[in-house]
Parts: C-alpha cells; sequence; structure tokens
C-alpha cells in the first residue's frame, strides 16, 4: 500500500498531529478555509478517503478549481452532488460510496478522462445521455449490480478497441451472464 494513500486512525486530538505524522506524507487538515475563497490557488487533487462525508457544500465550484482531480472513496455520499459535475473534474473516483443513481451529466463532462464507481449500489447506467464525453476513456464500475449498458456507452467501447481505454465491470451480473455466453452455457444476456 502506498504511504500516500494510507489511511490512519489517529488517537491523538489535536490538529498537529493530524498534519505531522510520521507515517503520513500527504495529510492535510480539512478546514473551513478548505471551502472558502482562500483555497490554494495550485491544488489540483483532492483525496477524500474512509470518511463520513454525506454531502458537499453547493459553492464548491466557486472556491475550488474547475478540472481537478477529485477522490471520495469509501464515504456516505448516496447520490453524486451536483457541485462535482460543475467542477468538471479532470478524474473522478466515487468508489465505495452508497450510491445507487448517477445522473447523466456525469458521462457528459467534456473533459474528464476517468471515472471510478466501483463498489457503489447503482444497477444500471442513466438512460438519457445525450453527449457522452469525447476524452473519457475509463470507467472503473467493478463490484456493482450493472447487468446491461445502453447504447450511448459504444463510443468508449470503439476506443478501447484501438487504444488503452477501458471499461472494467469485473464481479458484477454483466460479467457473469457475458462468462456463460463464452462458456456456451448461455445464447443471449439476461
Amino acid at each position: 500500500m502506498r504511504s500516500d494513500r494510507l489511511v490512519q486512525r489517529l488517537s491523538c486530538r489535536s490538529q498537529q498531529c493530524v498534519v505531522s505524522h510520521p507515517n503520513s506524507l500527504r495529510t492535510y487538515p480539512l478546514t473551513r478555509s478548505n471551502t472558502q475563497a482562500d483555497f490554494p490557488s495550485r491544488l489540483y487533487d483532492v483525496e477524500l478517503c474512509y470518511t463520513n462525508l454525506r454531502e458537499l457544500p453547493d459553492n464548491l465550484d466557486s472556491k475550488w478549481l474547475l478540472g481537478m482531480m477529485i477522490c471520495i472513496e469509501y464515504g456516505q455520499l448516496t447520490s453524486v452532488p451536483s457541485v462535482l459535475i460543475r467542477l468538471m473534474p479532470y478524474s473522478l473516483v466515487l468508489t465505495g460510496n452508497p450510491i445507487n443513481e448517477l445522473p447523466p451529466e456525469l458521462f457528459q463532462i467534456e473533459d474528464m478522462l476517468c471515472l471510478s464507481i466501483g463498489s457503489t449500489k447503482i444497477t444500471e447506467l442513466p438512460r438519457n445521455v445525450t453527449s457522452f464525453s469525447p476524452l473519457l476513456s475509463s470507467i472503473y464500475m467493478t463490484h456493482t449490480n450493472v447487468s446491461s449498458f445502453w447504447s450511448w456507452i459504444n463510443p468508449l467501447l470503439n476506443r478501447t478497441a484501438d487504444s488503452s481505454s477501458s471499461l472494467l465491470v469485473g464481479h458484477s451480473p454483466y460479467c457473469t451472464d457475458l462468462g456463460k455466453i463464452m462458456s456456451g452455457d448461455s445464447l443471449i444476456l439476461a
């Protein structure tokens, strides 16, 4: 496990302990000012992992940089906050949140390259994605209950045939059904 991704439970209560813990190379306090106008002007990567985060301030797009890499893994988000779409992330990781529905706009963020929505409670992708992101080349959605895909995903599938683009859907009903077809145990996807 990389040390910059290590999540530790600290028993001390002082703010200084969190900022200067010897085993953490990249820990910064999340303070009220992180959502204010004095947010660091060159911070392009925000990672909030294993938190009890349930919502985001609706005005973050006026405080944070557009086009950031945003990782909110294993939090408590039950939906995708609209402010995340307005932030137009380059990369968005929502893995492990109890999200059960995705907005179509999530797949239409023009400059997004990578989207991770694995280990969520989704059972399908939105039906009405009208303008699939031209740069989105990697979607990680392992450990979901998705069993089929709408035709709007075809541009990504065409990209995967020609490049390093990927659609990862392992440990899903879709892969189980596809495995049955490939082994000859079934003729159609359920």
